[in-house]
């Protein structure tokens, strides 16, 4: 994503293949109100664009091409987008590229490349930082020819890792490693023909980012990853005297003595708008072959000497002017559709989307209240899903801690758990709450709450042969107490309604695939077996009525079976549903109402325990 300083801006999308399905379209979409309204001026079947800017007059969009209905990546074309009438019309170009950067498979593949074209005809190509480790064997390109050759540049004892900014045409700097250095910076008089070290700036962790927001003002960021507990996880060096002299201004995360906090590093993307606003995404890759990587957005306004954390996390960022910041989810990578704006310096953000393309990954439900997770946020609703509004600050900051919402109540009740013993309770929707210990073995498995006060939690870490301990609340998550243990193999689920209480094994590690239910607030338990075949490992409860959700282990595309009960357990029925479109979560809000979320994305409801199903589309507090 690109803006110009006249406020028009431009967003290029990659498609995912599944199977032998063909790939979705491709696209360019710009807006030319600062990003108040998008048009599509490109698309086509099978393309997968990564990058896009400008230089001059001239808009440039990078990416692959492959046949619509081949999902074999090695079959695919680098392609380039050139656009001389401000993005209107399109000319193809067909890349020619040393034998590394023609790979799809590896660090140094066309596709891993972000862009920056110094004049019409000179350019250079820099991996993508955002791919962390799996940057093995990396390049770094130049062309003269607008694109259609490019040649690798060396960095004299060094390999490029994503660092690349340039004060003129002619004058720039790169990051990368050397056999001794974690991080360098290398510098260039003849617009990236030629590079050298810069005297002073070999550092003993990465250096990913650069950024220039004038000649004299410039910055680099990186740090260790959080994995190697090393110190500093973020950092940032600093000149002012056009990169002759570099000095460190900012390290954060862990301590030089070792151990001390985390912090999430390192830096992975850079902007600096003014010599004293800069903004930042942490992450980057660490292991697998699953990149890019988006991290947190973190903002400083006094030259990087502090930072501060946003709420809200990303894999690219853009700026309209000072105070414009528009950021690419990194969810967007998998297959979202939104991104997050704010016209204040990251004070707050608004999502932007397509609200009938919002998928929901999560789903709690207690009487007429909802919490749903999306791509777009957080959200919740007190009138049956009618309205809807964001997770308030309170919540999401108790996320950042605690873990993800747990459970939801129709009185203003919302539990976030899932870090070791701690759980957070508020009682008025999020607005406020408290931390509180559960005492259970390691950490807080699962919890459900019947109402707003009665609840039972597990923990984690007890093998088949092991008893596991159920513990209650009877006062809204103040005092815990145990009420029995209950064997179940492994690690539990659990779901309480004012009736029935269910719990079921962990399936997967040796455990018996069995289920436990109990009729007296948890004190009692009687284990039933599942059939063989079937895994039903997620359970839901409200009043009598109460869910099992289960997968056919014996065939990925075998129909989804779930189990109801609306009489607290004397009675169950078995419906299924079709696996094309199947929920991948049901759960219980009270006698008879179900709540599911699944493909296309969208919300089911049924008011018969399962028999009948309705789709909504929910109101989300969305822009378009």
């Amino acid at each position: 994503m690109v803006f110009t300083a006249s406020g028009t801006g431009f967003l290029v999308t990659s498609s995912s293949f599944a199977g032998s399905l063909p790939a979705s379209e491709g696209r360019i979409q710009r807006t030319t109100d600062g990003g108040a309204s998008w048009v599509t001026v490109w698309q086509e079947p099978g393309a997968s664009l990564y990058w896009v800017g400008t230089v001059g007059s001239e808009v440039v969009a990078s990416g692959v091409l492959t046949q619509p209905g081949n999902n074999d990546s090695s079959a695919s074309s680098p392609l380039l987008l050139v656009s001389t009438d401000g993005g209107t019309s399109w000319v193809p170009i067909t890349p020619s590229l040393p034998s590394l950067a023609r790979g799809m498979t590896d660090g140094g593949a066309w596709p891993g490349f972000r862009l920056d074209f110094l004049t019409r005809s000179v350019g250079l190509a820099v991996p993508d930082s955002a791919e962390g480790q799996e940057l093995l064997d990396a390049q770094l390109l130049r062309t003269t020819d607008a694109g259609r050759h490019w040649v690798v540049v060396e960095l004299p004892g060094g390999t490029p890792n994503g660092g690349l900014a340039f004060v003129d045409p002619v004058d720039g700097f790169a990051t990368g490693t050397t056999a001794g250095c974690q991080g360098q910076i290398w510098s260039t008089h003849d617009s990236g023909a030629n590079w050298q070290p810069v005297p002073g700036t070999c550092e003993g962790y990465v250096l990913d980012a650069l950024s220039f927001p004038d000649s004299q003002d410039g910055f680099a960021a990186g740090g260790n990853y959080y994995k190697f507990g090393l110190y500093p996880q973020l950092a940032l060096l600093a000149t002012t005297n056009g990169g002759r002299n570099w000095t460190t201004r900012y390290a954060q995360g862990g301590s030089p003595q070792g151990g001390g906090g985390g912090a999430g590093g390192p830096f992975a993307n850079l902007r600096f708008v003014t010599p004293t606003v800069g903004y930042a995404l942490s992450g980057g890759c660490v292991m697998g072959a699953n990149g890019p990587c988006g991290g947190p957005l973190w903002s400083t306004t006094n030259a990087g000497h502090t930072w501060n954390q946003s709420s809200v996390s990303g894999l690219r960022l853009a700026t309209n002017g000072a105070d414009s910041l528009w950021l690419v989810d990194a969810r967007a990578a998998g297959g979202g559709d939104v991104l997050w704006h704010s016209s204040n310096r990251a004070a707050s953000w608004t999502p932007v989307a397509d609200v009938a393309n919002i998928a929901i990954s999560n789903l709690a439900v207690s009487g007429d209240t909802l919490w749903i997770a999306t791509d777009a946020g957080q959200f919740i609703s007190t009138d049956k899903g009618r309205s809807w509004a964001a997770l308030p600050a309170a919540a999401q900051q108790a996320e950042q801690h605690y873990g993800t919402v747990v459970a939801v109540g129709p009185s203003g009740l919302v539990v976030i758990g899932g870090e070791n013993d701690q759980v957070w309770i508020s009682h008025d929707g999020g607005i406020s709450g408290r931390m509180d210990s559960v005492p259970v073995h390691y950490e807080v498995g699962t919890i459900a709450f019947a109402n707003d006060r009665q609840a039972l939690a597990v923990g984690l870490g007890l093998g088949c042969d092991n008893n596991t301990p159920v513990v209650t609340t009877t006062d809204g998550g103040s005092t815990w107490h145990q009420a029995s243990t209950v064997t179940v193999g492994g690690l539990g689920r659990v779901s309480y309604g004012s009736s029935l209480a269910v719990l079921t094994g962990l399936i997967g590690t040796g455990c018996p695939n069995a289920v436990a239910t109990s009729t007296d607030g948890g004190k009692n338990w009687t284990t039933w077996s599942f059939p063989p075949f079937l895994d039903c490992l997620s359970t839901s409860a409200a009043g009598d009525t109460a869910i099992l959700f289960c997968a056919d282990k014996t065939s990925p595309t075998a129909p989804v079976t779930i189990l109801v009960t609306r009489s607290a357990g004397r009675d169950w029925y078995s419906y299924t549903l079709q696996t094309s479109t199947a929920p991948t979560s049901v759960v219980a809000s009270s006698s008879g109402q179900l709540w599911a979320i699944g493909p296309p994305g969208l919300l089911w409801h049924s008011t018969d325990g399962g028999a009948d199903w309705e789709v909504l589309t929910p109101t989300l507090p969305v822009a378009n």
